[in-house]
């Protein structure tokens, strides 16, 4: 299967985790406050504070930098570049790699590496399963 094909399915699981949650009173703002309610007291026991804390951040900075424009061939999908993650989460770029380990192991993100218009890209997938 090629990767592009891999990506959109990951976007459409993605797509039915939110919409999963969003039943009842729940609303797509309140997804944040999950990532802080339930993910990170869990993850602060399995890892360490500094790589528990940052990997959340990292996870919210993904979500804000999902491409929302329709028809995109990457839209449901964050592609930062790693000088934006370094400036906008303040983490290392030494340490990103370690973090998506960990958000890819608590199933908070899905990663590929595609190429993307002459290079590779990083091609990051929030996921909704608090």
């Amino acid at each position: 299967m090629k990767k592009m094909d891999l990506i959109k399915q990951s976007v459409k699981k993605s797509e039915e985790q939110r919409k999963k949650l969003e039943c009842g009173d729940i609303k797509f703002g309140m997804f944040p406050l999950f990532a802080y309610q339930k993910k990170l007291p869990a993850m602060l026991k399995k890892y360490k504070k500094s790589d528990a804390r940052d990997a959340i951040v990292l996870y919210m900075f993904y979500l804000s930098m999902v491409c929302r424009i329709p028809g995109h061939e990457l839209e449901g999908c964050a592609f930062p570049s790693m000088d934006q993650i370094t400036k906008n989460t303040g983490v290392h770029r030494s340490r990103i790699a370690k973090l998506n380990e960990i958000l890819v192991k608590e199933q908070l993100i899905e990663q590929f590496k595609i190429p993307y218009e002459g290079h590779a890209k990083n091609v990051y997938v929030p996921m909704f399963n608090f």
